[in-house]
């Protein structure tokens, strides 16, 4: 099973303290107590330490970054503020010569480091002036539910981004519309309606401050 769907089977498990048993005095703690299913206390806390394991292995595994050297951060650093730039110029800005500085590129691409190369667009001269963020809870948490909502998320044109979150969501989309007609005629007729949603929250942009343009780059041998 995908930590994501691990991370989501355990976080919709909760705990609380009960209050002091009979047989406990001042000073003494009661034992925690799940806040579903009634399950025994070893299962709770196996529940609760497999969610703090979780999270430490999620992070290890999706968030750390592989080693760049300092040439490679420089070509990274260009060609995100320019993927036009030809190989001539990038091998010209970091100080290599153009064989080289192709081999590097080269070898960004094989490992999945640079991913691709795409025009930015100016999204209200496309015809999405309204941007939305809808945080999303599902009722199901099972691995299979969980991806048939990804898939059929995936498959909407108007989310442009969709995550897979911690806390008290379980997925964050992003939503371009046209205008406001458009977006709350898609997010009733079109999300409400995708499998298992147990609640939405639309989240409206106002003003973009500092959009996704690129990533800092701080991983150096």
């Amino acid at each position: 099973m995908p930590l994501s769907a691990l991370l989501r089977c355990v976080t919709s498990c909760s705990v609380k303290h009960s209050p002091l048993a009979p047989h406990t005095t001042q000073g003494e703690y009661s034992m925690p107590e799940l806040t579903r299913n009634g399950l025994s206390e070893s299962r709770r806390y196996a529940l609760l330490f497999a969610r703090i394991y979780l999270f430490y292995a999620l992070y290890r595994k999706e968030l750390t970054s592989m080693a760049l050297d300092k040439t490679e951060i420089k070509i990274l650093s260009v060609l995100q503020g320019d993927a036009r730039i030809t190989n001539q110029e990038l091998a010209d800005k970091i100080g290599l010569s153009a064989s080289p500085c192709w081999r590097k590129v080269r070898k960004l691409e094989e490992q999945g480091v640079i991913q691709g190369y795409r025009a930015v667009l100016d999204r209200k001269k496309t015809g999405s002036g309204v941007m939305v963020f809808i945080r999303v809870v599902i009722d199901c948490h099972s691995e299979a539910e969980a991806e048939k909502f990804e898939q059929q998320v995936t498959a909407l044109e108007d989310v442009v981004a969709c995550y897979s979150i911690g806390g008290d969501a379980d997925f964050l989309l992003q939503v371009v519309a046209t205008d406001l007609d458009s977006y709350a005629d898609f997010a009733m007729s079109v999300v409400r309606r995708l499998p298992r949603i147990k609640e939405m929250q639309s989240m409206f942009v106002l003003k973009e401050i500092k959009p996704l343009t690129s990533y800092p780059i701080k991983s150096v041998r």
